[in-house]
């Protein structure tokens, strides 16, 4: 019988100083398993050091709908960021349609990126999601930085509508994932029940997606419900899922090309 995986993955780490620092209070009261990092952002630096030090498992969070707010932002990464943000948001079909005038551009975006990881982490991301769920663009899914076999957070259940679940079939047939993604804010309806809410991570691999610079989930994360709960199952990161192909790729910019 397969033995269950729960990650408990932190969004958002180093987009700003008191994301980043309710962050690593979690990681070290045990409330939470690993986290996504931005590049480019108001706190991304001293992020990355924190992570290092604190030994925190940390995945690239992908960002194709924010502005990067580094002032020390190469002048080209910046500008083609911009370009994409500017056009991604404009359209929410965006997300659902494969655009091929904007290849290169999603592809060069996100290199830059992986490539910004790579120079502040000194390795690859243990894997990869998206800020606002952009890693879910068809866009995305076929860049060529997301080799068969990368970790990447799955979209969710199978239900929904014929697109959401031909959407979730290509992400598990092409993509390292975990069985099930819930957000934080699922539990909180029947919080007094942890422990049924939480049981299919003991068979499966469960994702909870969190945000503990966001109040009302930095306070439950670190209550002694959530914690007792957390004690009950085998926590881990992308890293303890089983590998079924590539590992991340290397960046493929130098950085001289920016």
């Amino acid at each position: 019988m397969r033995r269950g995986l729960l990650i408990v993955n932190a969004d958002d780490w180093g987009g700003y100083p008191e994301m980043t620092d309710a962050t690593l209070r979690c990681f070290e009261a045990g409330a939470i398993s690993s986290t996504t990092a931005m590049m480019y952002m108001q706190d991304s630096d001293r992020a990355a050091e924190l992570a290092l030090s604190a030994g925190i498992p940390t995945g690239l969070h992908l960002n194709l709908t924010q502005p990067f707010e580094d002032p020390a932002t190469p002048s080209g990464v910046r500008e083609r960021q911009r370009k994409l943000t500017t056009r991604f948001r404009r359209r929410q079909l965006r997300r659902w349609t494969y655009d091929p005038s904007l290849r290169g551009l999603f592809e060069r975006v996100i290199f830059d990126q992986f490539e910004r990881f790579h120079e502040l982490y000194g390795r690859a991301p243990v894997h990869v999601d998206g800020h606002e769920h952009a890693h879910l663009a068809f866009n995305v899914i076929f860049c060529s930085a997301l080799d068969k076999g990368t970790a990447l957070r799955c979209g969710g259940t199978v239900t929904g509508s014929p697109a959401r679940r031909l959407r979730q079939w290509i992400l598990k047939r092409r993509f390292r994932t975990p069985d099930l993604l819930r957000g934080f804010e699922s539990f909180y309806p029947r919080w007094d029940r942890l422990s049924e809410e939480l049981a299919v991570a003991h068979e499966r691999s469960l994702e909870v997606s969190t945000h503990p610079g966001w109040p009302d989930n930095y306070a439950r994360l670190l209550s002694p419900q959530w914690i007792d709960a957390l004690s009950e199952h085998r926590l881990g990161s992308y890293a303890d899922l089983p590998v079924q192909g590539a590992s991340l790729p290397e960046p493929a910019y130098s950085s001289g090309g920016r």
